[in-house]
């Protein structure tokens, strides 16, 4: 029997609710770049060095990426800072598992930037020992390396681990770790995190307790 040992975390609609913001910020970069918005949202998946050539169809510089990504971001953290919070019961559920000396983890698509805009408006700063952005991977969900390289760090194994997620992408990337996964319904329904492969799905953390979760690591 499997002792739980790591809970690892994607940050964007999973400790905040906050896609609406990014798909703003996305049309908004789009239409003063005068690209065509239609359809934008299919677009916008991986990192920003997978995500800007896509969106303008063409190779760009290393510079190019880098001040677009920036322009973009900045876009986000000026819309979403005065709305920033985290789900429901997330609180309690981190304190729970650092109080058990489960270690956290964080395992996330988004930049320094926006981690350290999140991590520090929510007050978390303290709860994630290991922190991996997508600075930090070669290839972004569904791919699993951003999971692998988390799980390597805080030195525990799919089979000790529960990953949270609300993306098709980023629970297709999970499940590729042979981890369990818990499905947040920030963007999709609890049917098509279940499609994707998450294990259980949840609106928030109010009501999950970690002896639930040990319990999933270990079903069937």
């Amino acid at each position: 029997m499997a002792t739980l040992k790591g809970l690892i975390f994607d940050l964007d609609g999973t400790i905040i609710d906050n896609m609406e913001f990014h798909m703003k910020a996305w049309h908004r970069f789009f239409v003063d770049h005068h690209l065509d918005p239609n359809g934008y949202q299919s677009q916008i998946h991986g990192t920003n060095q997978e995500i800007l050539p896509r969106i303008f169809g063409k190779p760009l510089t290393p510079d190019e990426i880098s001040r677009f990504a920036h322009e973009k971001e900045s876009i986000y953290r000026k819309l979403y800072q005065p709305y920033i919070t985290p789900f429901q019961g997330l609180n309690s559920f981190l304190n729970a598992a650092m109080a058990d000396n489960i270690l956290l983890g964080l395992a996330t698509m988004s930049g320094k930037e926006n981690i350290a805009f999140s991590l520090q408006n929510l007050g978390f700063d303290n709860y994630f020992g290991t922190v991996t952005g997508a600075h930090m991977v070669k290839k972004g969900k569904p791919d699993p390396e951003v999971f692998e390289r988390t799980m390597d760090q805080m030195g525990v194994s799919p089979a000790e681990s529960i990953i949270f997620e609300d993306s098709r992408t980023g629970v297709l990337g999970a499940r590729a770790t042979g981890a369990k996964v818990i499905g947040i319904t920030s963007g999709h329904t609890s049917d098509e995190l279940h499609s994707w492969g998450a294990d259980h799905v949840i609106n928030d953390y109010q009501g999950l307790t970690l002896r639930f979760c040990q319990e999933l690591l270990n079903s069937d």
